[in-house]
């Protein structure tokens, strides 16, 4: 009893380190090119434009209606108010960790996937970024978490198919790739209790709500919603990256060779697979989640927010039981030191050293006093709170034509939008020939900033 208190505070100390940690980094960490362009897009939608009509987008849109509001905030102050309110959804997803661990394994254990959670390296950096992967993820184990509920015989319980549906479409409205890991939890759904034509009916409704959020906020057109779906759907499935499947995989084990060492012991224990169902199951479609967009050649970081939950969930029991045993304790406490807690705090002190924040304000702040945000830059969409030629690489690149084609964005000439000086021209991922680079270079200067050139008074 002894050993185990003093490991749960240990835990808990740790926990809570991560956590004040993980806020810092809200205040220091770099704006992630994603960030940008969600950032951008509700910018555009606070200034009454509608996503996939007025301006290129191939995102859902929740992320940006829910930080709209923030828009009437100064520039960097919006900045850092959106990501705390997508850290705020992290700390959602710790706790509902929490609940669900507690309900079912020792108190040990659900401290001990929390701290899986918030020392793997991938969670820490990319939970409190503003991306809807975050907010997804917490819908996503939301809707397991009143799953799990509907075991227990009570009226209430009904209701709980209404918030399923509610809470599993919201998932899948702030990000797409949540429905890859609904029907691992709908099947689960009808494993624990048997689905009768009146709780259907309550998982319908709740599910129908945000479509209907979705339709008023695309004013209800026919149209748009056609274009919506060609552009979240069938424009993404052609998307595609160039790295080999393990590749992809392996470069986000890195620092996290104490959560894989536990995943391991976890799968590899049969007799604990047979006795952990549910999560288990979750689990292997988790691993085969991955396996896909590695295959893909489009796995991020992000990837990992909707996985995580069950990983740890199921993975922490096991792990409490062999530092329980007297056979094995010696060894994970070693373990547990070194790959635990010393490589990753090294991890996130390197990340907070390479952080460069306050290059990025800079460059923000220059931007916004010296451009006119009525007229638009060729800054690639990298550039924030200003309308822009609507994301150029994306009209540069290989799979443009399907865009144009179904006339999503128009051909156009980058020669001349060049030829009519924009007050700022980011290069970065601009194709530019011979021409265009000797007119930006006779009549533009390079700024202080990478690749941000303004037009000569």
């Amino acid at each position: 009893m002894k050993f185990e208190q003093k490991l749960n505070n240990t835990l808990k100390v740790l926990i809570f380190l991560f956590i004040i940690l993980q806020f810092i980094f809200i205040f220091v960490y770099n704006i992630h090119y994603d960030e940008r362009e969600h950032l951008h897009a509700a910018y555009l939608i606070h200034n009454s434009q509608i996503p996939y009509v007025d301006f290129f987008e191939h995102h859902m849109p929740f992320l940006w209606f829910s930080i709209s509001g923030f828009m009437l905030l100064p520039a960097i102050i919006s900045i850092f108010a959106s990501r705390i309110l997508i850290f705020l959804f992290s700390l959602g997803i710790v706790f509902l960790v929490y609940k669900i661990s507690s309900k079912y394994y020792s108190k040990t254990a659900a401290l001990f996937a929390c701290f899986l959670l918030l020392s793997f390296r991938q969670f820490f950096i990319s939970s409190f970024l503003v991306r809807p992967d975050t907010i997804s993820a917490f819908f996503l184990l939301l809707s397991l978490f009143f799953i799990l509920k509907t075991d227990v015989k009570s009226k209430k319980v009904e209701f709980n198919y209404f918030l399923i549906g509610l809470f599993m479409c919201t998932s899948v409205l702030f990000q797409i790739k949540a429905v890859f890991l609904i029907l691992p939890l709908l099947l689960v759904l009808l494993f624990k209790k048997k689905l009768t034509l009146k709780n259907f009916g309550l998982f319908v409704i709740g599910g129908i709500i945000p479509l209907i959020l979705l339709c008023a906020a695309l004013g209800f057109s026919i149209a748009k919603l056609k274009v919506f779906c060609f552009l979240t759907t069938y424009f993404n499935l052609h998307i595609s990256g160039g790295n080999p499947i393990l590749y992809n995989l392996l470069t986000y084990i890195e620092v996290n060779s104490f959560f894989i060492i536990a995943l391991l012991f976890a799968i590899f224990d049969f007799k604990y697979l047979k006795k952990n169902k549910t999560f288990a199951f979750l689990v292997i479609f988790s691993l085969l989640f991955l396996v896909f967009f590695a295959k893909t050649g489009l796995i991020g970081p992000q990837y990992f927010l909707y996985v995580l939950p069950f990983f740890v969930i199921f993975s922490a029991p096991k792990l409490t039981s062999l530092f329980f045993n007297q056979k094995t304790r010696k060894l994970f406490m070693i373990l547990f030191v070194v790959l635990g807690m010393l490589l990753p705090l090294a991890a996130v002190t390197f990340e907070f050293y390479r952080a460069d924040l306050k290059t990025d304000l800079k460059e923000l702040r220059f931007f916004l006093n010296n451009n006119d945000v009525s007229k638009p830059s060729l800054d690639d969409g990298w550039l924030i709170f200003h309308k822009n030629a609507d994301y150029l690489w994306f009209s540069q690149q290989d799979y443009a034509g399907l865009l144009i084609s179904n006339g999503i964005i128009t051909e156009f000439n980058l020669t001349k939008l060049i030829l009519e000086k924009p007050e700022f021209i980011k290069t970065a991922f601009l194709r530019l020939d011979d021409n265009e680079k000797q007119f930006i270079e006779q009549n533009y200067i390079l700024t202080d900033f990478n690749d941000l050139y303004m037009l000569k008074k």
